[in-house]
């Protein structure tokens, strides 16, 4: 099976997806661009210090009071692609003005999850101070967690984890697991990160498969290796 982060970038790069960049230098294809929509906002901010009119500055007696720059308010789509890039200000100024830490999009994505899935930790844990759901699930019920697993997002998967995400939660549609995505990907440091915390390694997907056979099937053979181990110690499932 390809790599699910390499499966999910053909698929939205198909569908006019833009790029989002995160801190290793990573492209990371997600979201619809927005680079147009961006420009002009922060046109706005920085040149004009907002755009609008809605506030009002108080004048000094015998003076004209003149409207001032109200705050402005950022589209959400705008702060979806702020979020898969690490603007962090973007994402404050989104909830600042009435976004919801929990809104989604049409396919059920999160500020949370499309800022977890490239690894923008310190805006991830704004959101989640912010009162953001770890576990709200998108339309293929894949939650932050699962999102932050198919990338090197070791910070990001710990600070989800230290937020009490649901560790062994399985999307929608293959019933993969957070530590699915992250044997896949090949990537050791999370998936040891997540069998600490209790991932479960015996689980199933809807076609018999594995977290170790995910890793080995990628190519991954000391990580299967590891994680067929901590299987064989994992407790036995209640009937």
């Amino acid at each position: 099976m390809p790599g699910i982060h390499r499966q999910l970038a053909s698929a939205v790069r198909a569908s006019g997806y833009g790029k989002g960049t995160n801190p290793h230098g990573d492209e990371r294809y997600l979201y619809r661009d927005h680079s147009r929509k961006l420009a002009a906002l922060f046109f706005c901010l920085f040149f004009w210090g907002g755009c609008g009119d809605g506030d009002r500055e108080t004048a000094p007696a015998g003076q004209v009071e003149r409207p001032g720059p109200s705050p402005l308010v950022i589209p959400f789509d705008v702060a979806l692609q702020g979020a898969l890039n690490g603007q962090a200000s973007l994402v404050r100024q989104a909830l600042d003005t009435g976004t919801h830490p929990d809104q989604r999009d049409g396919d059920g994505r999160t500020l949370l999850m499309v800022s977890a899935f490239n690894g923008h930790t310190g805006i991830v844990g704004e959101l989640l101070a912010a009162g953001a759901s770890p576990d709200m699930r998108d339309r293929a019920g894949r939650t932050a967690l699962m999102f932050a697993s198919t990338g090197k997002n070791r910070d990001t998967v710990a600070l989800l984890l230290a937020n009490r995400a649901q560790i062994n939660l399985r999307e929608g549609q293959e019933g993969w697991t957070a530590l699915m995505f992250a044997a896949a990907e090949g990537h050791r440091s999370i998936v040891e990160l997540l069998l600490r915390h209790g991932a479960d390694p015996t689980v199933e997907d809807v076609d018999g498969s594995t977290a170790e056979s995910f890793a080995r099937d990628n190519g991954h053979t000391g990580l299967a290796d590891l994680i067929g181990d901590s299987a064989k110690g994992f407790p036995a499932k209640s009937e």
